[in-house]
């Protein structure tokens, strides 16, 4: 017998095996205003990631990724706003979409 699960939609109940998901894959801690990170079991080309600030300041750094190296970079030097107005305590979620 098989067992599967149902959601409610806007449109009625829908088995949750013909849904869209993702999987954060890594969580980065980051602690300084400009650096790099490798991060070898994240590619664009299945998902993306997004940053958010674990203690409050005004603006979070510009981010690159280079899929060809597989490493992520911020720095807060891409941009003419205050040094202070950035945050040195963020986290990174990487995701994959299914």
């Amino acid at each position: 017998m098989a067992y599967g699960f149902e959601v409610l939609t806007s449109t009625g109940s829908q088995n949750t095996f013909g849904l869209n998901t993702g999987r954060i894959i890594k969580l980065l801690t980051i602690t300084t205003k400009s650096g790099s990170a490798y991060v070898p079991e994240f590619s664009s080309l299945k998902g993306d990631y997004f940053a958010y600030q674990l203690v409050g300041a005004q603006r979070v750094q510009p981010f690159s990724w280079n899929e060809g190296t597989k490493t992520i970079s911020w720095d807060r030097h891409t941009s003419s706003v205050s040094y202070n107005s950035y945050s040195s305590s963020l986290q990174v979620a990487f995701f994959h979409y299914k």
